[in-house]
């Protein structure tokens, strides 16, 4: 029960984290810039960015803590060498969704970086770098969720596989 419980917090925490570092990685080249509104890809209206950005500190704040110390405290508890820290669904969900975002983010990038050679103006043009930039720290991010989740995964289905050949 303490341990589903942990990863449970830890699987909340860890997508709290991860989605509020994407919006971070949004907001924070825009504002640098000096672009105070966008309209998120053109999927939502103009939306403030400073507001993004307070929404998704705090959410960083308490999604990555969460996680870390629930995450330490099931490496701590699962310490018996029958069992993952984590479960295998838990890890192959980090994984997939690193990959999907790591593709997703990859083909954002393409398009932003050929919208580059057609911007009308300055602020276009600062648009699309600040979106360049956003993805780049986003896909930076979604791969080392990728690699994290992807080792450990691998490592424990290695370990089960002889563990179950002897």
């Amino acid at each position: 029960m303490w341990l589903r419980l942990l990863t449970i917090v830890s699987f909340l925490g860890l997508i709290a984290a991860h989605l509020s570092t994407l919006f971070l990685c949004w907001s924070v080249p825009r504002l640098v810039i000096g672009l105070t509104e966008d309209d998120f890809w053109g999927l939502v209206p103009r939306v403030d960015v400073t507001q993004v950005m307070l929404l998704s500190m705090p959410t960083l704040i308490v999604g990555f803590v969460s996680w870390l110390v629930a995450w330490l405290l099931l490496l701590r508890d699962s310490s018996d060498e029958r069992t993952a820290p984590a479960p295998q669904a838990y890890l192959a969900f980090f994984t997939i969704s690193g990959v999907i975002f790591s593709i997703l983010i990859s083909w954002r990038e393409l398009l932003i970086f050929g919208e580059l050679s057609t911007a009308p103006g300055r602020k276009e043009a600062e648009e699309i770098v600040a979106g360049l930039i956003g993805g780049a720290l986003a896909l930076l991010i979604s791969i080392v969720l990728l690699v994290y989740h992807g080792n450990l995964w691998r490592r424990y289905r290695r370990y089960f596989q002889q563990a179950e050949r002897r």
